[in-house]
């Protein structure tokens, strides 16, 4: 997002570079640009190897209002979270990227880690307010976020399609569906936005999905024209016809190749929501070998056994965000046949919106 958090000069000092020993060996401080390689490692095969975060992580260090923490143990570190300050509501969410290594999980090691690194926050900005809300994809952590009464705020479905780089062009036989589609200018976002119904229609649970990390923020005008308008948003139909769709869209090299997100809300009409699909694919194939050259990892050499090496070669993944009463079995059966996609199975889920206030 484009608000700023305007710290003082002791401010700042109090927050670069200062670690602060919880004891003998377990050490909590800001993380730096030099920690790179050492939260990458904490865990390599993130999301299936579709991490954002080898792509983003300096980006996130040098961001005034992003506060990364790293947590070590006898000198390893050994997980990683990252906060983005929201100036404007004085409070604070937790991003996707928070992570620990394998060793450590399930015996509460994040958890602690977590409410020490929103101590030192809270000593940085006494009135902040944590406002933790997140996408919960996997019954452990549904069930987690539901025993420390986190607040389901609506329910969404994830479909997935992991096909080789080069399927990505086969969407353009297909053209738009005799759909349209456009790109939406800032000024056009803004006028839609500004339209109560037209946010109730979008939205219903006034929530939305942002498409870079999909962290829920409200759906308001502020948030949206800030965080939609920083990226692709691709627009169909009009309210008046009840056939209205908009998606943002998210693109990032990562390990596997490229991951795309997309963040769809609006009309159930599976005809439109393919229709973004494909002006996505069209946008995607257009700068798909830059993308591909800048992702990381992308030395076959350091892969450490036969399969993961075999596995390399670059790939795409789709990975859609839509509403709960959307055929999601009729757009995963459009991304198999239209790309060709190599999944072994259906893939799709129903994660929840969940939000715990902290004081």
């Amino acid at each position: 997002m484009s608000s700023q958090a305007a710290l003082s000069n002791e401010q700042r000092d109090v927050v670069m570079n200062r670690g602060r020993c919880l004891n003998a060996s377990f050490c909590l401080r800001r993380a730096t640009h030099e920690d790179y390689e050492a939260v990458i490692k904490i865990d390599d095969n993130v999301y299936l190897g579709g991490d954002y975060l080898p792509s983003s992580y300096h980006e996130m260090i040098d961001t005034p209002t992003d506060y990364c923490f790293i947590a070590e143990l006898d000198g390893e570190v050994i997980s990683f979270v990252c906060y983005h300050l929201d100036a404007l509501t004085k409070t604070t969410t937790a991003g996707g990227s928070g992570r620990v290594k394998d060793k450590y999980r399930h015996r509460g090691v994040f958890v602690h880690f977590q409410t020490l690194a929103e101590l030192e926050m809270k000593k940085i900005f006494p009135n902040l307010k944590f406002d933790l809300r997140v996408t919960i994809i996997n019954q452990s952590l549904l069930k987690y976020f539901e025993h420390i009464g986190g607040r389901l705020i609506d329910r969404k479905l994830n479909v997935l399609g992991t096909m080789p780089s080069e399927n990505i062009r086969r969407g353009q036989e297909f053209g738009n569906l005799h759909i349209k589609t456009h790109s939406p200018s800032l000024s056009e976002l803004t006028e839609l936005f500004s339209n109560p119904k037209v946010l109730h229609y979008l939205y219903p649970k006034g929530m939305f999905i942002q498409a870079n990390k999909f962290t829920p923020f409200p759906a308001s005008e502020y948030y949206i024209r800030n965080v939609i308008g920083k990226g692709l948003a691709i627009l169909s139909g009009k309210l008046e016809s009840c056939d209205l769709g908009l998606s943002t869209l998210y693109i990032f090299p990562c390990p596997l190749g490229l991951q795309i997100h997309i963040s769809y809300d609006g009309t159930p009409d599976s005809n439109i929501i393919k229709a973004h699909i494909l002006k996505a694919a069209e946008f995607i194939a257009g700068s798909c070998a830059m993308r591909l050259n800048q992702r990381p990892n992308s030395d076959p050499t350091m892969f450490d056994d036969e399969n993961r090496r075999q596995s390399s070669r670059p790939k795409i993944r789709i990975n859609i965000f839509l509403p709960s009463v959307v055929d999601a079995h009729c757009i995963w059966l459009f991304l198999r046949e239209t790309f060709n996609c190599d999944d072994p199975e259906e893939y799709t889920s129903t994660y929840g919106l969940f939000e715990k206030p902290y004081k």
